[in-house]
Order: C-alpha cells, then sequence, then structure tokens
C-alpha cells in the first residue's frame, strides 16, 4: 500500500474526529516511514537552493548590463 492511501472510505462528524484519525495515524508509523521522508528533503532542497542560487546569479547578471 502506498503511503498516505486509504482503503476505506471514512466518515466523520466534525473537525475533532479528523484530527484524532490524523494523529493515530502518524502515531502508527514505523520510524522509517519519518525517516525515509525526510531523506527525500534533502535532494530537494539542494534542487532548490541551486535553483534559486542559479536565478539570483542571472538575475544579477542581467541588472549588471542594463
Amino acid at each position: 500500500m502506498k503511503h498516505g492511501v486509504f482503503t476505506t472510505l471514512l466518515k466523520f462528524d466534525d473537525d475533532n474526529e479528523v484530527q484524532e484519525e490524523v494523529m493515530t495515524w502518524f502515531k502508527g508509523q514505523a520510524a522509517d516511514f519519518y525517516d525515509s521522508e525526510i531523506q527525500k528533503l534533502v535532494p530537494r532542497l539542494n534542487k532548490y537552493l541551486d535553483n534559486v542560487g542559479d536565478y539570483v546569479e542571472k538575475l544579477c547578471y542581467v541588472q549588471a548590463i542594463h
């Protein structure tokens, strides 16, 4: 089963029930779930920083020649 996919349709009467169900789901996840998801952030952050750095460098270059 993929993470975040429910196999059963759940109906909630109010927001508190939704929050309780979500918290129960998070608490029920094994540590490797969190570790693997956190590890995915590292390449994403590097990609973002690399692209933003490139954008800033290009923007500064364009402003310098005008």
